[in-house]
């Protein structure tokens, strides 16, 4: 009785470190980014896209289990208001007084 209580009052004042931790700075939570999304497009059966804050572009190619997120599009501190697309590749979204166009799926944006 008396070593169960020594280990669990060990446990609590020296919390065993995580041993398989992560170098530098990475979200936590929310995931898997932690701008704010303005809004979210189907572009084909499993491709998903969404934008928002600071020029976020994410898009899921999946249905969303994993996600390719890139953050300040062209270095914009403004955000993707919406996203319009055409096709699977050609899109649009304006942020603050310009639009962006994509005609690769949202790898690159020219105003």
């Amino acid at each position: 009785m008396i070593k169960k209580y020594f280990f669990f009052v060990l446990l609590i004042f020296f919390p065993v470190p995580n041993i398989v931790g992560q170098d530098g700075w990475f979200w936590q939570n929310p995931l898997p980014q932690g701008n704010s999304l303005l809004d979210v497009r189907m572009l084909g059966p499993n491709i998903i896209a969404a934008a928002g804050g600071t020029g976020t572009f994410m898009k899921s190619s999946d249905s969303g289990d994993t996600w390719n997120i890139n953050h300040k599009v062209n270095g914009l501190d403004t955000p993707f208001d919406a996203l319009f697309f055409l096709d699977s590749l050609t899109g649009w979204a304006p942020a603050g007084f310009n639009v962006y166009k994509t005609t690769d799926a949202g790898q690159s944006w020219n105003p």
